[in-house]
């Protein structure tokens, strides 16, 4: 309901239940939790939009080309801002790339557009 009145307003949840309810499904995924947010070592999250891809390229292009060229590994995609139907992590490798998709991946430095369009050249 936030975000309908006040649209780009970033909401976000606890985390601690949802941690204990994985940890007790699969022991050591906190593990992983803490690391995704550290913000004292490791790599770090970034999300950015995709600015005309290549006709053909799809998110698996993107993610091979990202770990090979960069070392940074793609999380998933959004069509836009407001994409919040839970299928953005972990995407289907055929699915195209759009014009204006937000791409959320981790890296040890953000990745600038350049970058992002030489992967996605080099892929096709």
């Amino acid at each position: 309901m936030l975000r309908r009145t006040l649209p780009g307003i970033e909401c976000t949840q606890a985390l601690a239940l949802e941690m204990l309810v994985r940890s007790a499904s699969d022991a050591g995924i906190s593990r992983v939790v803490n690391e995704l947010l550290a913000v004292d070592r490791g790599a770090t999250q970034y999300q950015t939009r995709l600015s005309h891809p290549p006709a053909g390229a799809t998110f698996g292009d993107l993610f091979i080309q990202a770990k090979n060229v960069c070392n940074a590994t793609v999380l998933g995609l959004a069509s836009s801002q407001d994409d919040v139907d839970g299928s953005m992590l972990n995407p289907a490798t055929d699915r195209p790339l759009q014009d204006g998709d937000i791409v959320y991946y981790m890296a040890n430095t953000r990745l600038s557009q350049h970058q992002l369009g030489e992967l996605l050249s080099e892929a096709r």
